[in-house]
């Protein structure tokens, strides 16, 4: 048997990542389920630091997003800046979601 390989890897992360979490009650699921492990693709590549390029640019345009906003924004202090460009660093599409509604409503009250 083979144990080099990405397939190889990624099945043995998420089998160990498993039993490290759930302290050994996913034995039995597995049991249950015929013994195969289906790795959790969402979750998996930040665990073997692995990031689909794809994920990875679209993460780079959304905080260049919030970015060019927090630019805009002179009377905002920087720690407050930061705190948002993190936040959708952590929530990605719902913090970004969630800034673009943010400066919305801080923009009209500023504007009235």
């Amino acid at each position: 048997m083979m144990t080099t390989g990405p397939s190889t890897v990624i099945t043995i992360a998420a089998y160990s990542f498993a039993l490290i979490v759930t302290g050994g009650r996913i034995l039995a699921y597995l049991a249950r389920a015929g013994g195969d492990i289906v790795p959790r693709r969402v979750i998996l590549f930040v665990l073997i630091g692995h990031v689909p390029t794809v994920l990875l640019l679209a993460q780079l345009g959304m905080l260049y997003l919030v970015i060019l906003d927090m630019r805009e924004e002179d009377d905002l202090d920087f720690q407050v800046k930061v705190w948002w460009v993190l936040l959708v660093l952590l929530f990605n599409v719902l913090g970004l979601v969630a800034e673009k509604v943010w400066v919305t409503l801080r923009r009209r009250r500023q504007a009235s």
